[in-house]
């Protein structure tokens, strides 16, 4: 700030000794009483001047007072009410739901209220966590080592500083409290954020996060989470606001689907491999793998059990994926525990396509009800329209009969596909097979006794949707999503994570780009 003041006064003088010059050039070609006209505005001009360089200065000290202020007071609420863990962050994170990451951890963190430009900040901020807060607790730091970086570029006489005042906080406060942890959490961005910089910015951030990697070698109670490598993560749109941060509904979510999970654990040994999983995205992005063809007139419907209807956050939904990557209005009507075999109520595949034929609402309570009056009210006779079909998970894990007499798999499916062809004529309609779940050996042998295995009812949907000249999706042997990755597209066996979900919905994103 001592350097801002500096240079704003020698701007001034500068200024004044133009302006000086001029006047003694005038004075050469000018009379007496001319010179004492030019002295007077010379005057006015330099009580103007110093005049506004006061109200500037004015206006950085009240800045600097009102951060003082509120830093003291984020400061002494974090010794007045210590938890496990303190929350702190170098960007703007005021809207990150921290009640999410202390669920998840079994602690009480703490979050330290206000941004910290520089690493001075967080040196005094760690003298005084070591004076008076307990000696283990997790200090969560979600940065940007830009931020700091260039915190520090602008003053050169400061940059020797950089590395001292990394030891001198956090590198000091992990050595001296070998129970506590620090856990760096890399910031999120999105492809469009990456995909713009040219490759010597590109270079010149990654050695940024390499170096600050490499600061905290060997000391093991420091980790580094990497929170924006994933695919799904850093090409959704959805998520970033056109300044390419986070939107405030993901912000509030965004410790339940990134470090949390445990997915992004980062150390030096496979930083590259970060680094390799958003230049791989950058590559995909620049040859327009993600440039499907816009279908922004386009609706659809999305028909199914829990595999479709849950998400710890809907824009990580399949609907979702599908809609973004499309631009098509996209109505999510699945709930779940629901099967495709008729229950003679609306907790079926039968049932639904009932409530659609008589444009009935569900009953209050049924999962995605609003997104049936929402297509109601927006859906208009001859639309281009798609209908996605998923469901056989729940037939499967019930043993539901295949076919035969009574309201088997096989009815109920016809009968549902009857019902939908009739009410909308015109759609395209695609049934989905379920894809590999990681019971029975993928669900090649029955789950319940007397029931069939889940390639059993898969042929079934391949069989009716013949039949009824409906498309059909082999999302179980085509969709790549097998035995050897299950782990990391399926978060309870079935139910796809948000990489499964971001899979499943490119993969049927494929397929009804291909549909004229």
């Amino acid at each position: 700030m001592k350097n801002k003041k500096n240079l704003n006064t020698s701007l001034i003088a500068i200024a004044l000794l133009i302006v000086l010059i001029g006047i003694i050039v005038s004075v050469k070609v000018v009379s007496f009483r001319q010179y004492k006209k030019e002295k007077e505005k010379l005057e006015i001009l330099t009580e103007s001047i110093l005049s506004g360089a006061d109200k500037v200065f004015s206006g950085e000290k009240e800045r600097i007072d009102i951060y003082i202020e509120n830093y003291n007071e984020a400061l002494f609420n974090l010794i007045d009410e210590p938890g496990d863990g303190v929350f702190l962050s170098n960007i703007d994170a005021v809207d990150w739901d921290l009640s999410v990451l202390s669920k998840s951890t079994g602690k009480v963190i703490k979050r330290f209220g206000i941004n910290l430009p520089a690493l001075s900040e967080t040196t005094y901020l760690f003298d005084e966590m070591s004076s008076n807060i307990a000696s283990s607790q997790t200090v969560y730091v979600y940065f940007d080592p830009m931020v700091w970086r260039d915190y520090y570029d602008k003053y050169e006489s400061e940059k020797i500083l950089y590395k001292r005042q990394i030891d001198d906080s956090f590198k000091k406060y992990a050595m001296s409290h070998p129970d506590s942890q620090i856990k760096f959490l890399l910031p999120i961005k999105s492809i469009k954020y990456w995909a713009g910089l040219s490759q010597s910015e590109f270079d010149a951030e990654m050695t940024e996060w390499s170096y600050w990697v490499e600061q905290f070698n060997n000391i093991t109670n420091v980790q580094f989470y990497c929170l924006g490598c994933e695919e799904w993560l850093l090409v959704n749109d959805n998520l970033y606001k056109d300044n390419g941060n986070l939107i405030e509904d993901m912000t509030k979510n965004a410790s339940s689907v990134t470090f949390c999970d445990g997915e992004y654990l980062t150390a030096p040994i496979n930083l590259p491999i970060f680094i390799e999983k958003i230049e791989t995205s950058i590559e995909k992005f620049d040859a327009g793998v993600y440039d499907y063809p816009h279908k922004s007139n386009s609706r659809m419907l999305f028909l199914g059990d829990s595999v479709l209807a849950n998400s710890r956050y809907e824009d990580f939904s399949v609907s979702s994926v599908v809609g973004f990557l499309t631009g098509a209005r996209t109505y999510n009507l699945s709930k779940g525990g629901t099967s495709a075999t008729d229950t003679g109520n609306e907790n079926s595949f039968v049932g639904v396509t009932r409530l659609l034929k008589d444009r009935s609402l569900p009953s209050e309570g049924y999962e995605n009800r609003e997104n049936f009056q929402r297509f109601y009210d927006e859906y208009k006779e001859g639309d281009d329209l798609f209908i996605v079909i998923y469901y056989g998970f729940n037939d499967y894990f019930c043993g539901n009969k295949l076919d035969g007499e009574g309201n088997t798999f096989y009815a109920s499916v016809k009968t549902g596909l009857e019902n939908l062809k009739e009410t909308f004529p015109d759609a395209k309609i695609i049934v989905v097979d379920p894809h590999y779940v990681g019971y029975f050996e993928g669900g090649t042998a029955p789950f319940t006794e007397g029931g069939a295995s889940l390639p059993e009812y898969i042929s079934v949907l391949k069989k009716v949707s013949e039949e009824e000249e409906v498309y059909n999706l082999d999302a179980y042997n085509e969709s790549d999503i097998n035995e050897e990755n299950m782990g990391y597209y399926l978060a309870d066996l079935v139910h796809p994570t948000e990489a499964g979900a971001f899979k499943i919905g490119q993969f049927i994103t494929d397929y009804i780009t291909g549909i004229k």
